[in-house]
């Protein structure tokens, strides 16, 4: 796929000023690879790659699955680097899915594991789901720290007599004194 945005450039006619290339392939059974280039003009009006993802879709028996992907960006030389990679185990069995997701950032000119999220839902038998999200992070002060629980996110979605959805969901993040403390709720209907 090629999606290319024009712009009006100096009161003329419209001009290609952005490019994403997308492909995607079956590299054998149940692995699924993709590739993205995002390039825009540079000032010769030659188009220059400034981000491209790669990754692969992998299925793993009847209910696992991995999804790896790596981004690069241009680093200060003007040259493409690893800059972050995600990866994602989902497992899905009976009314219950789980997704442990991890991103690599860029540190000291090599990708470090700096954040892990791990996802559960559970489908309800009212046709609702519950969602936890443990949200794992580095402390900034010791960042040679291990990975700490610094959040949590929890959804619940249930249904409700007059046709329509009722979402809450609870935000709570670490307090000074190692606690995890409600920060934020929210309730949202839908029809």
């Amino acid at each position: 796929t090629e999606t290319t945005l024009l712009l009006p450039y100096l009161g003329e006619a419209l001009r290609e000023t952005e490019r994403t290339l997308h492909e995607e392939r079956r590299i054998r059974a149940g692995v699924v690879g993709h590739e993205s280039t995002y390039s825009v003009r540079d000032v010769n009006g030659r188009w220059q790659p400034i981000e491209t993802r790669r990754g692969e879709a992998q299925e793993v028996g009847a209910s696992e699955r991995i999804d790896d992907e790596t981004i690069q960006r241009l680093d200060v030389n003007g040259k493409l680097v690893d800059d972050e990679r995600t990866v994602t185990r989902s497992t899905s069995e009976n009314a219950r899915e789980s997704a442990v997701i991890e991103t690599y950032t860029r540190a000291d000119g090599r990708l470090v594991l700096s954040q892990r999220v791990q996802r559960t839902t559970t489908q309800t038998p009212d046709g609702g789901r519950y969602v936890v999200e443990e949200v794992e992070g580095r402390n900034p002060v010791a960042p040679n720290d291990p990975l700490r629980v610094i959040g949590r996110i929890v959804t619940t979605v249930r249904p409700v007599r007059s046709a329509g959805w009722i979402t809450e969901q609870e935000v709570f993040e670490r307090d000074v004194n190692g606690r995890l403390l409600l920060v934020d709720r929210e309730l949202t209907t839908s029809s």
